[in-house]
């Protein structure tokens, strides 16, 4: 597996191929912690910390309560940081060098939450009606720009 690179005349930037952030370097400086890069790609320091280098929040940050989340009158079962950290996104369309949008569709079925395998007290499926996140990620001078539309 490979990935994704953008570059401009300052910045190169790497996206894996489920769609995360795993790269931001501007004169030789790294900024991300590379943790989602595939197996083969990942440094010593890389394979230390989070289990992630970048996470689309969705559609909660935080907590809920009793792992439920209720929306017009609905009871959804619900973890940590959503729905969207259980579902992969996929690369959809890379322009020139500098810019490429990824997609995460969710068809309203019940998920495994990954979480569950490390913390039995989190519910064991994910649930919220269907939607689709867009994520957009374009190079400009001497900055990233990432933008979602839900």
């Amino acid at each position: 597996m490979s990935l994704i690179t953008l570059v401009n005349e300052d910045l190169s930037v790497a996206i894996s191929p489920d769609g995360q952030l795993v790269s931001i370097l501007k004169n030789g400086l790294e900024y991300m912690h590379g943790v989602g890069k595939p197996e083969g790609l990942k440094e010593d320091r890389d394979k230390r910390g989070w289990d992630r280098s970048e996470l689309v929040m969705f559609p909660i940050v935080e907590k809920p309560n009793n792992g439920r989340v209720s929306m017009n009158g609905h009871d959804f079962s619900m973890d940590q940081h959503g729905i969207s950290r259980a579902i992969p996104f996929t690369i959809d369309t890379i322009t020139g060098n500098d810019s490429v949008v990824i997609r995460q569709s969710h068809d309203g079925k019940s998920v495994a939450n990954l979480r569950h395998q490390k913390d039995p007290s989190s519910p064991e499926r994910l649930e919220w009606p269907a939607y689709s996140i867009e994520k957009s990620i374009q190079l400009l001078p001497h900055c990233v720009s990432v933008e979602l539309t839900v």
